[in-house]
Order: structure tokens, then sequence, then C-alpha cells
């Protein structure tokens, strides 16, 4: 299973691409993705439909993307570097992983309004799953997990803003 952070313009989507199957922002997606050479060229099918489009990466983690006449410029970075240690006192608003441990799933979403002690985040850990809750009421300012990844105690998960 690999994960990414991949930003298209100024919004950000969590891709989650396992063997057969890919999620974005946790939804499945319904396509097949085709390789058509070795230059970048693909086939996009869902159902009757089919779409060509052109990858092609012009730097460090930059891929230029080619539909049509429509170009799009999309950012990708492999999501666990973006997981961050504690540095210094943690802040209120912080969830931060107990233990090291696995995320189950994720019950909330970015800018979702949540209160003190709601539920956020499932996470099995020494084959016991455990949920965490908020640390305080606010609204979800950040999040860098998903489903199935690998935590680290004290990797930051997820930032309530009040």
């Amino acid at each position: 299973m690999a994960l990414y952070s991949v930003t298209i313009g100024k919004k950000e989507y969590r891709v989650m691409i396992n063997h057969d199957s890919a999620t974005v922002d946790g939804e499945k997606l319904d396509v097949e993705l085709v390789s058509l050479n070795n230059n970048g060229l693909y086939l996009i099918k869902r159902g009757q439909q089919a779409l060509e489009l052109y990858l092609h990466p012009s730097a460090q983690g930059i891929i230029d993307v080619q539909i049509g006449r429509q170009r799009i410029e999309a950012r990708v970075q492999e999501f666990q570097n973006r997981m961050r240690k504690v540095q210094g006192k943690p802040q209120d608003g912080d969830l931060r992983a107990p233990m090291p441990g696995n995320i189950v799933d994720v019950l909330v979403d970015c800018g979702q309004e949540v209160s003190e002690g709601d539920v956020m985040v499932v996470m099995e850990s020494m084959k016991m799953k455990m949920q965490l809750r908020s640390p305080r009421t606010g609204t979800v300012a950040e999040m860098v997990i998903l489903p199935g990844q690998d935590v680290e105690k004290g990797d930051l998960m997820m930032t309530i803003d009040q």
C-alpha cells in the first residue's frame, strides 16, 4: 500500500494505492488506468467511457497532466513524509498517536466541527483497538493520516482549532 498527498491548485487530495485499487480522500475510484506506452500515455476507463491522458514528471514531485487540451500541474509527495513528531510541548488542539500502531478508521473530515471527547480516530496497537477522542471543541483544521497508515508514538494525526 502506498499513501500520497496530491495537490492540484489549492486543493489537496489524500491518495491510497493498494495493488489493484485506489482511493482518493477515502472514496474508492471506480476506474481502470491502462498504460498505452512507456512515455506516459495512459487510458482511463470507467464503464464504457475512456479518456486519454499524458503524465509527464517535470520536476521533483511535480507531474504535468495533460487531458485533451487541458494541462494540470500536480504536486505529489509520499504521505508519511508529512508526519510530524512532537517538537517541545504539544499544542492543546493536537491529536497525536499515544503509541505506535495502525490507523483503522478516521471518523472526521477536515473542516468538520467536533466537540471535546468526540471519537475521531480508531487505532489498533498490539492487537487492541482504541478510540482516540478530540482534545477540545472546535474545527478539524489539519489531518495528516489515512486509514491503513502506520503511526509512531507522538506523530501528529490532526489539529483542532477553536
